[in-house]
């Protein structure tokens, strides 16, 4: 079954609306307030494209909800720009999706929550894999050497890594470990070797 443009469910006192934006006057040219090193904005956009030709409806609808989303924040005061702002609307979006698909299945209503289910695939399929080690080392030396960081300057470092690096592929806490560890250290000079187990 495929995703339908507007429909509303009512089950009991519980009401569920889905609605998809529909044609695709939204990402023709640059309506998208994208900078240059958004690479995942416009990655989707063009996903638009490359949907449209293989005449994927699932995909088709689930990046234009994106999209759409991406396009109502550039008119407010948090517009979503950076890799990753895209990436935790993504993860958002997913979350709703998973949330409505156990709720359809609480009501046995399975084929809505099949739908739900194979959008959140087709979100997931956007979100890169988690960063190796040694590759967020080799972002943190760049930031430390960057500002010039101390042992005083976790922070500061951190936020700084806020922009650099998404939670989803490089997580928080082993951001932390590994800037305690090089500013600890006082290197900042080489990735520190990663021990080979």
């Amino acid at each position: 079954m495929l995703p339908y443009s507007r429909q509303t469910i009512r089950l009991g006192h519980h009401v569920y609306r889905k609605t998809a934006p529909t044609g695709c006057r939204y990402y023709a040219g640059h309506n998208i307030n994208a900078t240059p090193e958004s690479a995942v904005l416009l990655n989707l956009k063009n996903e638009v494209k490359v949907a449209m030709k293989a005449k994927d409806k699932l995909r088709l609808s689930v990046v234009k909800d994106i999209l759409a989303q991406v396009l109502n924040a550039s008119k407010t005061k948090q517009p979503i720009q950076s890799d990753p702002q895209v990436y935790a609307l993504l993860r958002s979006s997913i979350a709703k999706r998973e949330d409505s698909a156990k709720s359809f299945r609480a009501h046995d209503r399975l084929d809505l929550a099949e739908i739900e289910e194979s959008e959140v695939e087709v979100l997931r399929s956007y979100i890169p894999q988690q960063m190796e080690e040694r590759d967020i080392q080799a972002v943190v030396l760049d930031v430390v050497n960057s500002i010039g960081a101390s042992q005083k300057d976790l922070g500061k470092v951190l936020k700084a890594l806020s922009t650099k690096l998404d939670e989803s592929v490089a997580p928080k806490a082993l951001q932390a470990k590994i800037v305690k560890e090089i500013l600890g250290s006082g290197s900042s000079k080489s990735v520190p070797q990663t021990p080979h187990e």
